[in-house]
């Protein structure tokens, strides 16, 4: 397995609250691994350490085996790391194309490779394509979530970070959001999403992590961890 990403003994803290302690996951090339856990257990600001927005205590982030703690957000970006936040931020008042090419800043593979990879991203989101000349504040909110994926993707990460995707979306539009994460796998994208819509993100992930409290309390293949009596119960109600 082609590990991408690894967390290993990640310890964070607000003063004196304490938001993780000692968490360790890891994604491999072309694997979705998803978070799942209550509010306030600590997938956020596990997301966040990862891209530098976050100082840790203790702990390491290594992307590809190399140490990425203490670079910058924007050098963690270069170096293959993006991250979608919660609630998507596009820039309401510029058109659909410039939050998508916005994506390509930190990039230095020259203008045919952004072309190239820009009509691949619209061929992933066939939407955007056709609003491509419109502004982003004109869109739905399913539709804003899949100009931020798509604006991130424009710069060519290694590892995909997906901060609540579903938030706030309707069933068939959080469908179509989790198809696209399903057809990045096939690209070779490490995709890390962490999300409150249980349910589906079990459905589309290889494996995920149950945080709570700041700790992992359980992990294994995602079809697997859905049968365990303890995650059963905590998230869905009983044993399935």
């Amino acid at each position: 397995m082609n590990t991408m990403l690894e967390v290993e003994g990640l310890h964070v803290a607000y003063g004196a609250v304490t938001a993780l302690r000692g968490v360790a996951i890891s994604v491999a090339r072309g694997e979705v691994v998803a978070v799942i856990g209550p509010n306030g257990a600590g997938k956020s600001t596990l997301l966040r350490a990862i891209v530098g927005l976050n100082k840790p205590g203790e702990g390491d982030v290594r992307l590809n085996s190399v140490s990425i703690v203490g670079r910058s957000p924007e050098r963690i970006v270069a170096d293959g790391i993006c991250l979608v936040p919660e609630g998507r931020h596009v820039f309401t008042s510029l058109s659909v194309r410039d939050n998508v090419m916005l994506g390509a800043t930190t990039r230095s593979d020259g203008k045919r490779a952004c072309l190239r990879d820009l009509e691949k991203i619209l061929t992933l989101f066939p939407i955007l394509q056709r609003r491509y000349r419109q502004r982003a504040g004109q869109l739905s909110g399913g539709e804003q979530q899949m100009l931020a994926i798509a604006r991130a993707l424009m710069a060519a990460p290694k590892v995909l970070l997906l901060d609540e995707p579903s938030l706030g979306l309707a069933p068939l539009v959080i469908s179509a959001v989790y198809e696209v994460i399903e057809q990045l796998r096939l690209t070779g994208v490490a995709v890390l999403v962490v999300e409150q819509n249980i349910e589906m993100a079990l459905r589309v992930a290889d494996r995920a992590y149950v945080l709570d409290t700041g700790r992992i309390l359980a992990s294994g293949r995602a079809n697997e961890l859905r049968r365990m009596p303890e995650v059963a119960s905590a998230y869905f109600g009983g044993a399935s």
